[in-house]
C-alpha cells in the first residue's frame, strides 16, 4: 500500500497511518512536519504509535512492550543508527523513497516494509523522531493471548532481515534480560544464593529500571502505574523466551 501511495504522489512529503489508527490531535500532520523541517538534512521522520488503554492484562503489557520498543528504536535513532519505524506513523520524502528504489529490495517479503526501508534508506544523519503528543497516532492492541502473538510472530519475521549490528544488540538486550533471571533462579536451586539475595537484587533492578524506564513511559503516554513495572518485567522474559522459540522453528514466509 505504501509503495502505490507514494508512487503516485505528486508531492515530496508523505506522511502515513494505516486505516484501523486514530488521530487524536488536529496538530499530528503538523507536528510531523515541524518536526522534518528542525533541519534540511531531515528525510525521515519516526512518529510513535501508542495503543489506546483498556483494562486486560494483554493490553497493559502491549502498551508496556510497545513503549518498550519505541524506546529503543528512538534511542537507536538518537544516537545515529536508526533501525525501524511504525507504519502508522512514519513520515519520509520522495526523493528518498526513489533514491533507494522504493521497496524493490524487499518487495518479496510479506510484511514489514516500513521496518526494512528504514534499514534501507535511513542513516546516522537524515533520521529524526517526534514524541510530541500531538503526534500520536493510537491504535488498539489485540484482545487475545494468541492474536497478540501472532501479530509479534509476524514482527519476528521482519526482525530477520535487519542488518547484523541491529540484530546483535537487539538480541544481547533480551539476552541480558533472560540471564538475569536464569542466573537467580538456578542459584536458588542448587542453594548457593538465599532468597534474601534474590530479592536484593531483583529490587535492585527494579529500582533502577523504573527510575530509567518511568519518564519514557510518561512522555509516551503509556498510562502503566509504575508499581506494575516489576510484573511487567517478568512477563517480558518470558515474551522474550517464547519469541526465542518462535524464531528458530519459524518458517520464512514469502510473498
Amino acid at each position: 500500500m505504501h509503495q502505490a501511495i507514494t508512487e503516485a504522489s505528486q508531492y515530496d512529503l508523505l506522511l502515513f497511518t494505516d486505516a484501523d489508527c486514530t488521530i487524536k490531535s488536529r496538530r499530528w500532520i503538523s507536528s510531523m512536519v515541524a518536526a522534518m523541517q528542525q533541519s534540511k538534512i531531515y528525510e525521515i521522520v519516526l512518529g510513535y504509535g501508542p495503543m489506546t488503554a483498556s483494562y486486560s492484562c494483554v493490553n497493559i503489557f502491549a502498551r508496556f512492550e510497545t513503549a518498550l520498543t519505541a524506546i529503543q528504536y528512538f534511542s537507536y535513532a538518537l544516537s545515529g543508527s536508526p533501525y525501524m519505524g511504525v507504519g502508522r506513523n512514519l513520515m519520509y520524502t520522495k526523493k528518498l523513497y526513489n533514491k533507494v528504489a522504493g521497496f524493490e529490495a524487499h518487495q518479496h517479503i510479506a510484511s514489514g516494509d516500513d521496518d526494512l526501508f528504514i534499514q534501507s534508506a535511513a542513516n546516522s544523519t537524515n533520521t529524526t523522531i517526534n514524541i510530541d503528543p500531538d503526534s500520536f497516532v493510537y491504535s488498539n492492541s489485540k484482545k487475545t493471548i494468541r492474536s497478540f502473538f501472532n501479530q509479534k510472530a509476524r514482527h519476528i519475521s521482519t526482525s530477520s532481515h535487519y542488518g547484523w549490528s541491529h540484530k546483535l544488540l537487539l538480541s544481547l538486550f533480551a539476552i541480558a534480560q533472560i540471564t538475569v533471571f536464569f542466573i537467580l533462579i538456578l542459584g536458588l536451586i542448587v542453594d548457593y544464593w538465599s532468597l534474601t539475595f534474590v530479592i536484593v537484587i531483583l529490587v535492585i533492578k527494579w529500582t533502577l529500571q523504573t527510575m530509567l524506564h518511568f519518564r519514557w513511559m510518561k512522555k509516551l503516554h503509556t498510562g502503566i502505574i509504575w508499581i506494575l513495572f516489576p510484573m511487567l518485567d517478568i512477563l517480558l522474559v518470558i515474551y522474550y523466551m517464547i519469541m526465542a522459540g518462535y524464531s528458530i522453528i519459524r518458517k520464512p514466509i514469502k510473498w
